[in-house]
């Protein structure tokens, strides 16, 4: 009331004057300054509210559920849709891989599938079965004559048959037939399939694999090949063929049986070795333990080769080679092996053995000869310019001779003028005496005497010098003092020598050149080397018919020395070239040439470890070059100290 009388209106919750509360809605009475007042106890007014609002939350709450039930439903449904939709996906992705993984593994091992839908008369391959087959995959009117048309004429009935045997039966098919195509080719394929069938037991689906085989059957039939060749070598081979394991043989060749004396196969098989053997072998080792030995090496090592004597059944020995290789055969390790005879062989080597000690000491004697030929060279050439060597040597001597005739005279009358002049000694005052004196003086005239003895001595130590120089050349020429001792030498002096020891033989014949050029000593053998120059410079005089020119050259060029001789003469024809180093050949007149000279002084060059060259035209003269190392190898017989001659 308060509220309505200070102008308060509406719908009030308050206490009343008891106490209690309760709603109250005022309202102004218009045109006055009344207000009315309605009022009721809350408790009162909310009873029936309550009961309706009850109502219509209970109604509320149903209806909330019923929605969220469905909502849930709705909720689950498409939960499960989502999720099977995923993994319908996950297994449409895992079925494309499984087709991807299954096709390429089909086509590595050249593996097909297919499906025969008996009902529909209708099949299915897989890609690499269209492979296989040659059928394009694009095809789809593919049948199981489709299947035939393409199975090899010769093995249709045997693949029909089989196939229908294997669905009427209910087993297994499982069959290797061939294919032939358009072109001829034949593939070879293993088939297999197994066969589904109803409640009534009639025939649904083939469902199998078509396998191309053509690779494997072609090396079956190369292994076949090859065994059947292995068999025939084995069986026609000259040599002996065993097989052993580690206890022993178990198979041979017809030739293993005749070598060892064998009737049957019975008197070979299960032997050891060393039972085919003599109790020891040629070393003095046990034949058993050594057997064990080379066997356990072969399995070792792959293989082993080696000599053995064997025995035969009847006792004989006899010597093989051994060749032990090793394999597999049926998953075990054996080993294979090869024997064959060699008595011949070992005594052919025996033969070998003898007639190479022969040879030996034939060499022994050829190289004596060959040391003889070279002396009796040597000696022909010294013969040969005997008449020269002489005419130079005589000269110097007759003049020798001649001045001490001379000189004798003078002695002589020396001699009776000191006689004379002795008597006067106690008779000087005798006139007759000094007239005597005197008149001997005048008879002698001592003055020219004094001067021509003078000249007499100085003209015979010239011509002994000159013998002596001939004498010393003569030696070096020969080097009687050298032996087969290597020295170093100077080639300018052997070629010095040589010229003077031929002078006689060339002088009338060639003027000789020197054209030397700076050269280091070489190690040689020099009285074979002036032998070589000998043979050279006589030669090439002999080859000049009229007066000519011998021109002399020397160099070096690398580790090598060479000396030319040249000649001006007559040349040698072509044909001849060949043959101007082999022995006896000569184109000299019979008994001017032994045809030994340029073959010795080949071999002496080789022995040098030299070559030589020849050049040659028929009217303008030959060419001889020999080349020479300056230092020997160091291994060489009779090696001497490095010293100069």
């Amino acid at each position: 009331a308060i509220l309505a009388v200070t102008g308060h209106y509406g719908l009030f919750e308050a206490n009343d004057y008891r106490g209690r509360r309760i709603l109250a809605y005022t309202l102004p009475v218009p045109d006055t300054s009344w207000g009315i007042v309605v009022k009721m106890d809350i408790e009162e007014a909310v009873t029936h509210s309550q009961g309706l609002l009850k109502t219509t939350v209970a109604v509320v709450a149903i209806f909330i559920a019923f929605v969220g039930a469905v909502v849930w439903q709705w909720w689950r449904r498409d939960k499960a849709e989502r999720q099977a939709n995923r993994q319908l996906q996950e297994a449409q992705f895992r079925l494309l891989q499984s087709e991807a993984v299954l096709n390429e593994a089909q086509q590595l091992v050249h593996l097909g599938s297919w499906e025969l839908d008996l009902v529909a008369d209708s099949l299915t391959w897989s890609n690499e079965s269209f492979y296989i087959f040659e059928v394009d995959p694009d095809r789809r009117d593919i049948s199981y004559q489709t299947f035939v048309s393409i199975v090899h004429p010769d093995d249709r009935d045997f693949v029909d048959r089989a196939y229908t045997t294997s669905v009427r039966e209910k087993s297994t098919y499982d069959i290797e037939h061939r294919l032939l195509f358009a072109d001829g080719r034949i593939k070879w394929v293993h088939e297999r399939c197994v066969t589904f069938y109803d409640e009534d037991g009639k025939p649904l689906r083939s469902v199998g694999t078509t396998q191309d085989i053509t690779e494997r059957k072609r090396m079956e039939e190369n292994l076949r090949g090859s065994e059947m060749k292995f068999r025939a070598l084995y069986e026609s081979s000259s040599d002996a063929i065993m097989l052993l394991d580690e206890k022993g043989f178990f198979d041979c060749n017809e030739a293993a049986l005749r070598m060892f004396g064998c009737a049957t196969h019975d008197d070979f098989i299960n032997k050891h070795p060393s039972e085919l053997s003599p109790p020891t072998q040629p070393g003095g080792q046990d034949s058993v333990s050594l057997a064990d030995e080379r066997i356990a090496e072969a399995f070792r090592n792959g293989s082993n080769r080696f000599e053995w004597v064997h025995c035969r059944l009847d006792g004989t020995e006899f010597f093989s080679e051994v060749s032990l290789s090793s394999m597999t055969l049926d998953g075990r390790r054996i080993l294979q092996a090869t024997v064959r005879d060699i008595t011949g062989r070992k005594q052919a080597e025996e033969k070998l053995r003898k007639y190479n000690e022969e040879l030996e000491a034939i060499n022994h004697q050829l190289r004596d000869t060959k040391n003889l030929l070279l002396q009796s060279d040597k000696m022909a050439s010294i013969g040969q310019l005997a008449a020269g060597v002489a005419h130079e040597i005589n000269n110097p001597i007759g003049y020798v001779n001649s001045n001490l005739g001379t000189l004798d005279g003078y002695l002589k009358n020396l001699f009776e003028v000191i006689a004379t002049y002795k008597e006067m000694e106690d008779t000087v005052a005798d006139s007759a005496a000094l007239a005597r004196v005197k008149a001997v003086k005048d008879k002698v005239d001592l003055e020219f005497l004094k001067e021509d003895v003078l000249s007499l001595m100085d003209e015979s130590r010239e011509g002994i010098t000159r013998v002596k120089k001939i004498v010393q050349d003569l030696k070096d020429f020969s080097r009687v003092d050298a032996g087969d001792e290597w020295h170093r030498a100077n080639l300018h002096q052997g070629l010095d020598s040589t010229l003077n020891v031929a002078r006689n033989e060339i002088k009338y014949k060639a003027d000789v050149k020197k054209e030397y050029g700076g050269i280091p000593d070489v190690e040689c053998l020099p009285s074979q080397l002036n032998q070589v120059f000998m043979n050279l410079l006589v030669n090439a005089a002999h080859a000049i018919e009229e007066r000519g020119t011998i021109t002399i050259r020397t160099g070096s060029q690398g580790d090598e020395v060479w000396v030319e001789v040249e000649d001006t003469g007559k040349g040698i024809a072509p044909e001849h070239i060949g043959k101007i180093f082999e022995p006896f050949f000569t184109t000299k007149p019979v008994g001017q040439g032994t045809g030994l000279g340029l073959s010795l002084s080949y071999g002496i060059i080789q022995k040098h470890h030299g070559r030589i060259e020849v050049k040659s035209e028929v009217g303008k003269g030959t060419s001889f070059k020999v080349w020479l190392p300056a230092r020997q190898p160091q291994e060489l017989p009779g090696r001497g100290e490095e010293k100069l001659t």
